[in-house]
């Protein structure tokens, strides 16, 4: 009789466990679904900042016909001011992008390429390397990345102000992105301020390896996942270091050479390619040395798309078909706009 009680008991306590576990599979099912459909009344449903889209210049690749760009540019503010891809169509036929946002983080860099390689399949992906020496504490870096993981990954977090500006029209709405980007994501900066070594402070709250060659775990740790996602895909990955009178430190230099031969990776080192590329920094940069203007750009792109023609199955475009009548057409209103500057 007592063991038949004790089974009894035991049955119930089974029991009352499995349905605790029921209630709490529940909750977070329901929670699940009101995540879900509270993002999807809440994401951008066009591309283009009006509407609440993140950073549009970056993410004007969207409104891109599929499978047309057969290179990106990615980075931070020294990527979109360092490359032009109207540049490179007209010299090399070459379809590129950039898809750069200042101070952008490496975790949101890996999210942007996956992003891309949802309706392209470039050839190659370019990481300018300033981010690699970001100039924040390891602390700081992971917290900024971390954030980033998190608002990627559950999109409501980012865009949760939106309710403000939205109603059931655009909550139900289906996604449109049409807005392009005139400069295929480059920054058009046509103003020139010299370069005065005197007038170069380091950012507030630079970290500890912001010039002294220490490449931090958590940003090597982004770089080989980038790295396996461009394997994974068939996709070559080249790091360029564009040329900065900031950042570009011996110790920094060699940092970076040493770490692109132990991930294998190829390494366009303008640095050291300066005076191949022809700048001047009485006229090229719009910072005082830290940024590239559209003049600056347009010497490097040339450079660095000179490298990539020569090492990479990149077809030239030009003339091909209605794809080439679009590109000719952007470069022409590209060229209305830097036309004169450039001379």
């Amino acid at each position: 009789m007592e063991k038949k009680e004790n089974k009894e008991k035991n049955n119930k306590g089974i029991l009352t466990y499995a349905l605790k576990g029921v209630r709490i599979l529940g909750f977070f099912l329901i929670l699940g679904i009101l995540l879900y459909m509270l993002q999807c009344m809440y994401y951008p449903k066009y591309n283009d900042q009006d509407n609440g889209m993140y950073d549009q210049n970056a993410h004007a690749f969207y409104a891109e016909p599929e499978n047309t760009l057969d290179v990106v540019f990615m980075g931070n503010s020294e990527a979109y001011s360092a490359f032009s891809p109207l540049e490179l169509w007209h010299e090399y036929g070459m379809t590129s992008f950039v898809c750069a946002k200042g101070a952008s983080s490496m975790a949101e860099i890996e999210y942007n390429l996956t992003e891309f390689l949802k309706t392209q399949k470039p050839k190659v992906v370019v990481l300018e390397t300033d981010v690699v020496f970001a100039p924040y504490t390891t602390k700081k870096l992971f917290d900024k990345n971390f954030q980033d993981e998190v608002e990627t990954g559950i999109p409501i977090i980012r865009y949760h102000n939106r309710w403000k500006y939205t109603g059931p029209k655009q909550w139900f709405s289906p996604i449109e992105y049409s807005w392009k980007s005139p400069s295929k994501g480059q920054m058009i900066i046509s103003v020139s301020e010299p370069y005065e070594s005197e007038k170069l402070d380091l950012p507030d709250g630079a970290g500890e390896d912001y010039l002294n060659g220490r490449i931090n775990p958590i940003t090597k740790y982004y770089v080989n996942r980038i790295k396996s996602i461009c394997e994974e895909n068939g996709i070559s990955l080249i790091l360029v270091s564009v040329p900065n009178t900031l950042t570009g430190s011996k110790k920094n230099y060699q940092a970076l050479n040493k770490y692109a031969e132990q991930i294998k990776v190829p390494l366009l080192d303008l640095q050291k390619e300066e005076a191949s590329v022809g700048l001047d920094w009485t006229k090229d940069t719009r910072d005082g040395g830290v940024h590239l203007n559209t003049r600056g750009a347009r010497k490097v792109s040339l450079f660095v798309g000179e490298r990539i023609k020569k090492n990479y199955d990149i077809p030239d475009r030009r003339g091909s078909d209605t794809l080439s009548d679009l590109w000719d057409m952007d470069y022409n209103d590209y060229k209305k706009v830097v036309g004169g500057y450039l001379k």
